[in-house]
């Protein structure tokens, strides 16, 4: 597996880790942000944004499949109160650099979704 791996605060002068920050990125800074995930944590790329829209920290890099609880990881996004904090992962390579990290079941059955309302609106 293939992952972003980076952090970065959006106080930093130049936040590459903050999603508006890769999106303009080169592609030599891209690059560069590019690890091979370690045996032990290749299963899945991951992206946790920690803090508010003003003041949040963006963390990027390589997960195995079970957290440190022993609990099985699955891709998709979990949202977190306290702290305020999402975490989303994914299982392609390099799949940790979107605004939103959705696995193709989701992304299929969304779009189902909406040509079946669009169906009943009719």
């Amino acid at each position: 597996m293939v992952c972003y791996q980076c952090e970065s605060n959006k106080s930093e002068i130049f936040p590459i880790c903050q999603t508006n920050m890769l999106k303009i990125a080169t592609r030599a800074e891209k690059q560069d942000l590019l690890y091979f995930c370690p045996p032990f944590a290749d299963k899945y790329c991951f992206k946790l944004i920690e803090g508010s829209s003003n003041s949040s920290k963006v963390t990027r890099g390589c997960v195995g499949e079970h957290d440190s609880k022993g609990n099985l990881l699955k891709p998709g996004c979990v949202h977190f109160r306290h702290p305020q904090s999402i975490l989303c992962l994914c299982d392609a390579i390099a799949c940790n650099d979107t605004t939103i990290i959705l696995p193709f079941r989701e992304i299929f059955l969304m779009l189902c979704m909406i040509v079946l309302f669009q169906y009943i609106l009719l």
